[in-house]
């Protein structure tokens, strides 16, 4: 995270891949590509997500092959 934002480093190389961010239910709160300006904390990118426990997965190319990588993170909010 970057002053709030959510974003994925070294995705450059691959413009198409997508980030989706979900909940603790395994509810999806949100999705973009690596190049676009990454999650600020909003459901749907409307109503500010509460505090809590997240996890990510990124879809992305990696020699001509689709790999999959996720992580948890905590949303914390002052």
């Amino acid at each position: 995270m970057r002053r709030g934002i959510l974003l994925i480093k070294d995705l450059e190389k691959n413009p198409e891949a997508i980030i989706r961010v979900y909940d603790r239910f395994g509810l999806l709160v949100t999705q973009f590509k690596a190049l676009e300006q990454g999650w600020k904390g909003f459901y749907k990118n409307r109503k500010k997500s509460l505090p809590n426990s997240y996890w990510f997965k990124v879809n992305f190319l990696f020699k001509e092959a689709l790999r999959d990588f996720h992580a948890y993170f905590s949303l914390e909010r002052n």
